[in-house]
C-alpha cells in the first residue's frame, strides 16, 4: 500500500494524520481491506475514491466534516475507528495534546 500514501498525501496541503492504512486486524488471521477516511467536505474529486478502491482493492468508507470545530467535537465525544483524518495543521497539534490521535503505525 505504499502507493496509498503518495496518492492521498498529494491531495492534502493541510495537516495529515494517519492512523493505520494497511488494513485492520480482525483477530482471525486475516486483514480486512477497508479504509475509514474522514476529510473536509468537497476536498477531493468525486472519482478519487472509486478509482482508489479499484486500484488498491480496498473499500473506502468516506465521511466529511466542514470545520475544525466539528472534527474536534466529534473526537471529544468519542469518535474512533478512522484510519485517515485530515484536520488543519493547528488542529492536529490540539488533538495530539488532548490525546485524541494515535501515531502512525508504519508496520
Amino acid at each position: 500500500m505504499k502507493h496509498f500514501f503518495s496518492t492521498f498525501i498529494s491531495f492534502s496541503t493541510m495537516g495529515l494524520v494517519l492512523f493505520s492504512c494497511s488494513g485492520r486486524d480482525t483477530g482471525k488471521d486475516q486483514m480486512t481491506h477497508e479504509l475509514n477516511f474522514y476529510n473536509w467536505s468537497y476536498y477531493i474529486a468525486d472519482e478519487t475514491i472509486p478509482d482508489f478502491e479499484t486500484e488498491f482493492d480496498v473499500e473506502v468508507n468516506y465521511d466529511n466534516f466542514s470545520s475544525n470545530s466539528e472534527i474536534l467535537a466529534k473526537f471529544q465525544l468519542g469518535a474512533s475507528g478512522y484510519d485517515l483524518v485530515v484536520p488543519s495543521d493547528y488542529m492536529v497539534d490540539i488533538m495530539i495534546k488532548l490525546g485524541l490521535l494515535e501515531p502512525l503505525n508504519l508496520e
